[in-house]
């Protein structure tokens, strides 16, 4: 099984049972960005020499994760007047890594292999094979089945999520009381992104951004600054 079908089957089947996959990828209502775009179109035919990894990587790297952390990299760091580096974007690192063979990184149980080779004897070991990965994300699956429970089900209640020009609101509100009904709080996450989309189309679309920077004037060309 490749590595893209392992992942989909970890998605649908482990993680949210309650949706089929043919449920989750129905409940937008935006088509998604077309990754067929030239540059993928270039590197098409060299990618079909590749192994199930190193596709997996190319698409992750060039379209789904990597894109979305730098853009919020860059927007946390501006916003306190931090310039910002990434060591590892280096362009040299980047393409050194991509020639690696599959086992250079992933192999032995172990993720990164290369990178923890590299810092023997400078990290200590229980940091260097660690297997556990840590990152900074907020507890949100805690939060939806603790504090943020109530506003998730009144969220999918109301007119404006059911009415959502991006989401179906109804099928996502009948899977929130499916999961609320059985007692799988922990399936919820991904309703929250359809929650958010909702909420800023509304503040967008009733002018209640102002609220949020002191010179709304100012927002056209850029020099609004952020409400203390």
């Amino acid at each position: 099984m490749e590595l893209k079908q392992t992942v989909e089957a970890l998605f649908y089947k482990g993680v949210w049972p309650e949706a089929p996959q043919s449920t989750l990828e129905s409940w937008g209502r935006v088509a998604p960005p077309d990754l067929h775009a030239e540059d993928f179109e270039q590197d098409r035919y060299a990618l079909s020499d590749c192994d199930a990894l190193q596709r997996h990587l190319y698409y992750d790297y060039h379209y789904r994760i990597l894109p979305g952390h730098l853009k919020r990299f860059d927007h946390c760091a501006m916003a306190h007047g931090v310039e910002a580096r990434a060591p590892f974007m280096d362009w040299r690192l980047a393409c050194y890594a991509f020639a690696l063979p599959a086992d250079a990184k992933i192999s032995h149980g172990f993720t990164k292999r290369i990178l923890r080779e590299a810092l023997r004897g400078i990290v200590p070991e229980k940091v260097r094979t660690r297997q556990t990965k840590i990152g900074f994300s907020s507890p949100l699956q805690e939060w939806l089945a603790g504090p943020l429970l109530p506003f998730l089900r009144d969220s999918v209640h109301s007119q404006a999520f059911l009415q959502s020009p991006f989401s179906d609101g109804p099928a996502i509100r009948d899977y929130v009381e499916l999961c609320c009904a059985k007692g799988r709080l922990q399936n919820l996450q991904p309703v929250w992104a359809h929650i958010q989309a909702t909420a800023l189309n509304e503040i967008f679309s009733t002018q209640r951004w102002r609220q949020f920077v002191a010179h709304p004037e100012d927002i056209a060309d850029g020099t609004a600054a952020a409400t203390p």
